[in-house]
């Protein structure tokens, strides 16, 4: 399964359709996205732990062999970045590999639009972050 791009708060509940449609069971997941809404993420890496998931940052790619495709797919893996939100969506692997040439990033939780960083709200935004992160790292078994 390929996840691919922005991580919005519909995601999850998409993801979990996917799941469901698949059966799920040790599926493999590829990740290329350079994240997006931190609790979303968090809910994905929920939903594949819970299905057994292995994490792959990186594209899964079908190629055929042969002329026509006359042999059986044979997959091609093209390196991918998963940062920010998708981070915590990747940690939620019971394996997690990342394929030659992807990149995996991690930043403190900042915001998006609002009053300028220092301020007060802009502190407890980031501690609020750090437990949120904690708990996640539990609910996976990561902490």
């Amino acid at each position: 399964m390929n996840l691919q791009g922005e991580i919005d708060v519909g995601a999850p509940q998409r993801i979990a359709a996917a799941l469901r449609q698949t059966g799920s069971a040790g599926v493999d997941v590829y990740l290329d996205s350079t994240g997006g809404d931190l609790l979303a993420g968090m809910e994905i890496g929920q939903l594949l732990r819970k299905a057994g998931a292995a994490t792959h940052i990186g594209r899964y790619v079908a190629s055929r062999n042969g002329q026509n495709g006359a042999r059986p797919a044979s997959p091609v893996i093209t390196a991918g970045v998963c940062y920010s939100a998708c981070s915590l969506a990747f940690l939620g692997g019971v394996y997690r590999y990342v394929s030659e040439g992807s990149q995996y990033g991690v930043h403190r939780v900042s915001r998006s639009s609002g009053p300028v960083a220092g301020d007060l709200d802009t502190g407890q935004i980031v501690s609020a972050g750090i437990a949120l992160h904690s708990r996640h790292g539990r609910r996976t078994g990561l902490a």
